[in-house]
């Protein structure tokens, strides 16, 4: 009975193996814009606020029509990677900011 349901459960962990990358390349690229030319990235709180920007943004450009877990995991990805973008870009921008103010 124990190899009967070793192998069944081997057949189902190969199917999903190979569902999830059939997912994976269905993915579409989505954008979003972030204003920030009313914030002073400099100072913590305008960072603060960016941060929050970008993860409304990702909320918003993220929401799936997929349903059950596959979509909330698709657009839980999404603003992950998203808002890790964002927050590389924050320090980009913050680190050039630093650059020009301490090249003067």
């Amino acid at each position: 009975m124990s190899v009967g349901f070793n192998a069944l459960a081997a057949i189902a962990a190969a199917c999903l193996a190979f569902a999830v990358p059939a997912v994976a390349q269905d993915r579409v690229p989505v954008t979003a814009r972030v204003m920030i030319a009313d914030l002073d990235l400099l100072q913590p709180a305008g960072q603060a606020a960016l941060r929050t920007r970008i993860h409304r943004a990702a909320m918003a450009a993220c929401a799936t029509e997929m349903p059950g877990l596959a979509g909330a995991s698709d657009a839980a990805r999404c603003r992950r990677e998203m808002e890790q973008d964002g927050t590389a870009q924050i320090a980009a921008r913050v680190s050039e900011s630093v650059q020009v103010a301490t090249a003067r």
